[in-house]
């Protein structure tokens, strides 16, 4: 069985290398946010070294609007469902 992107990236971000998490956590940026990845991102910008900490703030402000985007298109397709009485 095939691990997903996610479960990967989740396994170089629990690497002791730092190089290793920190190429993770910019590989971070450029995937779609999944909770748990988030979660652990969110853990080093704040209790990290600061070289660590700053990539992972960095990765959070440019998953920041792929978040808004995604929560607002839920947002939208729960309120047209409302709009036209379909059930979802």
């Amino acid at each position: 069985m095939e691990k997903t992107p996610e479960e990967i990236l989740l396994e170089e971000l629990a690497s002791p290398k730092k190089s290793v998490k920190v190429a993770a956590i910019v590989k971070a940026a450029k995937l779609s946010p999944d909770p748990k990845v988030l979660a652990v991102l969110q853990e080093f910008a704040v209790g990290s070294d600061k070289e660590t900490a700053l990539f992972a703030k960095n990765a959070l402000s440019r998953l920041r609007p792929k978040l808004e985007k995604d929560q607002a298109s839920s947002n939208l397709a729960r309120y047209d469902g409302i709009r036209y009485g379909s059930s979802s």
